[in-house]
């Protein structure tokens, strides 16, 4: 829950039109830019630390206080949210503390981010005591011009996936499909009555920093619809609008509004569109209704070779693939391959050993009992999962980085 709540500080809470206004009215900016840090650092150790939280009692404790830690952040940033704003003092002496009440918050807000820094310094420091390993995609935004490092060190397996709809794009870059813009929808291989994911995201992720895209697309816009949105439109138009202009647009409320401002500052320059995650249910109505609206507005801006890049989600383990009408390419995404499943496998538990020590275990996993066991259990997960089975393995951790014996008790176990 941890990890849930800290994403969503650090994707939706901070990077908002209206914490940055609230932050410029009461002039915090530089003390929350310094928490910043330690909030990526916290959430990129999560993942290791809920796999270990179990056999290891101090892991737990850090777990929980990292919890209470991220619950009060989250306090005091609705409390900065909720802050009314200069206004002038009210006539009614009766209502005059309120406005006390109101400067002397003011006052205290950069004390409060101050002790908040300090607490969450200690719980890195923690961390890094206990040996906890960071995931790297999970320890800057994924915006990030960075990021694209990141990837090319962090993912397995799919550089032929993302090859393949960097040449799709290129080669309808010339046509002008009757003034529309060119859409990919990317979804999982589709099974009835599975809702294993295969890594939508992370390949959007992958075409989103490609060179080429950053060098041929004037603009690339990315919005996480999600359940919550349910393919809101005016969600949708505000978010590539403050993406073309740089400022809040949360003030426009109607489409009109939001596409002629997108159309005023976007002229004829192109631009890519990725709408990650469109949550969708086989008996839901009105998504095509909604589609084509957002497409209309679409129709309208931009220049030739402008894109959309649709990643899903399915509500339910029996919804189909999803229909939108329009659609000029459909992606299928399939799962890892054997190779790529070792591979991920041995970086994430292995990852102590030389290059050289994990290329030669690669080959003895690859062809073991407990090569097939990773192939056919880890396999089966959704990609950068946390398996019930692993923590078996966490436990073995600290004993194998520094013991023979433990490391010939792995080798046991395997089968190796």
């Amino acid at each position: 829950m941890a990890g849930v709540d800290l994403r969503h500080i650090l994707l939706d809470l901070l990077p908002s039109s209206d914490m940055t206004e609230r932050c410029r009215e009461l002039g915090i900016q530089h003390h929350l830019e310094k928490i910043v840090p330690d909030l990526w650092a916290i959430n990129a150790v999560i993942r290791d630390a809920t796999m270990r939280a179990g056999p290891q009692p101090d892991v737990e404790m850090w777990m929980a206080d990292a919890g209470a830690a991220i619950a009060d952040v989250h306090n005091l940033l609705d409390r900065i949210l909720e802050w009314p704003g200069r206004a002038a003092a009210p006539p009614n002496p009766l209502l005059r503390s309120f406005l006390s009440i109101r400067v002397a918050f003011r006052l205290s807000i950069p004390q409060e981010l101050k002790e908040m820094g300090l607490r969450l310094k200690e719980l890195v420091l923690w961390g890094s005591a206990l040996d906890l390993r960071k995931e790297m995609m999970d320890a800057m935004d994924p915006c990030d011009e960075e990021y694209s490092f990141v990837l090319g060190d962090e993912v397995v397996g799919r550089d032929e996936d993302r090859d393949n709809i960097i040449e799709i794009l290129q080669q309808n870059q010339s046509s002008s499909n009757n003034g529309e813009p060119f859409v990919i929808v990317i979804h999982d291989e589709w099974s009835f009555g599975s809702l294993l994911s295969m890594g939508k995201t992370t390949l959007g992720r992958m075409i989103y920093h490609h060179p080429w895209v950053r060098q041929h697309f004037h603009h690339r816009i990315w919005v996480d619809v999600s359940i919550d949105l349910s393919f809101d439109q005016l969600s949708i138009g505000r978010e590539f609008a403050r993406s073309i202009t740089g400022d809040s647009c949360d003030h426009l409320q109607s489409h009109q509004a939001i596409w002629l401002l997108v159309n005023e500052r976007l002229g004829q320059r192109r631009y890519l569109l990725i709408l990650n995650e469109v949550y969708y249910d086989y008996t839901e109505e009105g998504l095509k209704d909604k589609w084509d609206q957002l497409k209309h507005n679409l129709l309208h801006v931009g220049g030739i070779g402008s894109t959309v890049i649709i990643t899903t989600k399915r509500a339910s383990e029996f919804s189909g693939p999803l229909d939108i009408s329009g659609s000029k390419d459909s992606f299928s995404l399939h799962g890892l391959s054997e190779d790529a499943w070792i591979k991920l496998f041995m970086r994430d538990n292995i990852h102590w050993i030389n290059a050289g020590q994990r290329e030669h275990l690669y080959h003895k996993f690859a062809t073991s009992i407990c090569g097939a066991t990773i192939r056919n259990t880890y396999g089966q997960k959704q990609l950068r999962a946390i398996p019930s089975w692993q923590r078996h393995w966490a436990q073995y951790s600290g004993t194998l980085r520094n013991s023979r014996a433990g490391w010939h008790a792995k080798k046991k176990i395997c089968g190796i």
